[in-house]
């Protein structure tokens, strides 16, 4: 989500040209498909360029990149390559569960979701004895 609203602000802010790649084969893939297909139609209306499915393979400085003229080179691994002056990377949040030691836990029934986040009820609740979560471990919204 973060990397979708800094685009926006990019754009908004008279960036001529502002393209996102991203590894999902879905915008937002946490919102319903019709939020997805809403946030998909708002983004092109804008003016931001999509490249759905892809990684970078390398990222570079172009031929012409001095201090005060950046030029980037972004090779993608399906071998396109995309030249910019700007790069922002927004790579994701993960839960910080690992050094928790939770198997047994686990054994207990607490459930680790997607991105390694605790699972959680609205109120933090596991859903095992007294054990809340909150935070780097559980995700979800951070205001």
């Amino acid at each position: 989500i973060i990397g979708l609203e800094y685009a926006l602000i990019f754009k908004k802010l008279g960036c001529q040209e502002v393209t996102i790649v991203d590894t999902s084969d879905k915008v937002a893939p946490m919102l319903d498909t019709s939020l997805q297909k809403a946030c998909k139609k708002m983004l092109s209306d804008a003016g931001i360029h999509l490249i759905m499915k892809a990684r970078f393979a390398k990222t570079e400085a172009g031929p012409k990149c001095t201090e005060a003229t950046p030029d980037i080179i972004v090779t993608l691994e399906d071998g396109r390559v995309l030249e910019c002056d700007c790069l922002l990377s927004a790579t994701g949040r993960y839960g910080v569960t690992e050094s928790l030691n939770l198997k047994v836990l686990e054994s207990q029934g607490l459930k680790i979701g997607r991105g390694k986040f605790i699972q959680v009820d609205a109120n933090g609740y596991t859903g095992v004895g007294s054990i809340y979560a909150v935070g780097d471990c559980a995700g979800g919204c951070l205001a």
